[in-house]
């Protein structure tokens, strides 16, 4: 794969220079001491609340939070984070290619395969460091309000989710490459996360898409036993590859 180094150290800096990596990390430093906060002041900001406010929230005053209340709030911030991945690299080629900066880099020896592995790459690398902010911040702050935490089992909830952003950034990358609009892609990125939020409210559906990871990671963090989620491991690492094949293949066939 020609000039796929070059093209990781060109994409590394843009992400330092534009402050994108900066901001995803705090996003998910706050995700991880975040959640525990929310779960532990949640009944506190309800009981100052008018009785005739609080419809039907009245059952969350009557207990005290514990460290499954905490481990559903990080799995709900979690959540809003692939369309931080979405936005954030809607214009990861279409841009280039729409400011003229993709025939500059590909008239040096860089292959397309190059450009779109490395776009996938270099962010994928900032999510993994961002995940594990937001494992290790959950892990101390969320022991800290509410007692041990089973490291083991919410280290494979966040390797789980891990897949799942990689699944998006794969996509948004994708379909980045189809087009020469940042907003296309966006919409195209926007579609891919609503189609897999609608199959995750399926577990049999779910299993066989990256939407059965985030079902896995919660059927962990919540004490069930997941059904087929090395089925779902196994197919979402095929979607990614495949999203990254496609990628190549729409990007080699078209006019830069």
């Amino acid at each position: 794969m020609k000039g796929l180094l070059p093209m990781l150290q060109m994409e590394a800096l843009g992400q330092l220079r534009t402050w994108r990596a900066l901001v995803t990390l705090a996003v998910f430093v706050f995700v991880g001491l975040g959640s525990p906060m929310v779960a532990k002041l949640t009944p506190m900001l309800l009981a100052a609340l008018p009785q005739d406010q609080l419809q039907g929230f009245e059952l969350l005053m009557l207990r005290e939070p514990d460290m499954i209340d905490a481990l559903g709030q990080f799995l709900k911030n979690f959540n809003m984070v692939p369309l931080l991945v979405v936005l954030g690299g809607m214009g990861t080629i279409a841009g280039e290619r729409a400011s003229g900066v993709a025939p500059m880099i590909l008239s040096k020896p860089v292959s397309r395969a190059a450009v779109v592995v490395a776009r996938f790459l270099a962010p994928a690398a900032v999510l993994t460091a961002g995940t594990a902010l937001a494992f290790g911040g959950f892990a101390l702050y969320g022991s800290v309000l509410f007692g041990p935490l089973d490291m083991a089992g919410f280290a494979a909830v966040n390797g789980l989710l891990l897949m799942q952003l990689l699944f998006f950034q794969a996509l948004i990358v994708a379909a980045s490459a189809t087009t020469r609009s940042a907003g296309v892609a966006a919409g195209l990125g926007m579609a891919g996360w609503i189609a897999v939020s609608a199959v995750g409210a399926s577990p049999t559906l779910a299993r066989f898409t990256p939407a059965g990871l985030g079902v896995g990671a919660a059927d962990l963090a919540f004490g069930r036993e997941p059904v087929g989620l090395g089925l779902c491991a196994a197919l979402s690492a095929l979607w990614i590859v495949g999203l990254l094949a496609a990628g190549v293949a729409v990007l080699r066939r078209q006019e830069i």
